[in-house]
């Protein structure tokens, strides 16, 4: 799951485990095995294969943002990792062929 605002949301599960005095193991096994419900930031493939980001249940514009802002935390990352690989590769052909 990606976003800062999901980060807040597991702390705050972690709280309510704490004062309902549930094991800390326990309670971090519970956040690693959630599976969040249908069309909240989930990823889906498309009929050719695309990747669809599937968010149509935000239930208000607070959480349109965050998610959005998260999306675009994401894409910087990917494109980052995108232009390094591209370099790499340009460097990597012109020592081959000096």
């Amino acid at each position: 799951m990606m976003g800062a605002y999901n980060v807040n949301n597991a702390l705050a599960a972690l709280l309510v485990a704490d004062t309902f005095h549930i094991r800390p193991a326990a309670a971090q096994q519970a956040i690693a095995s959630f599976v969040p419900t249908e069309n909240r930031t989930e990823w889906l493939t498309g009929y050719r294969g695309e990747a669809i980001l599937s968010d149509v249940y935000n239930s208000n514009p607070t959480a349109a943002r965050r998610v959005l802002a998260a999306l675009r935390r994401y894409l910087l990352r990917v494109s980052e990792s995108l232009y390094s690989v591209i370099c790499l590769s340009w460097v990597t052909s012109r020592m081959h062929y000096t």
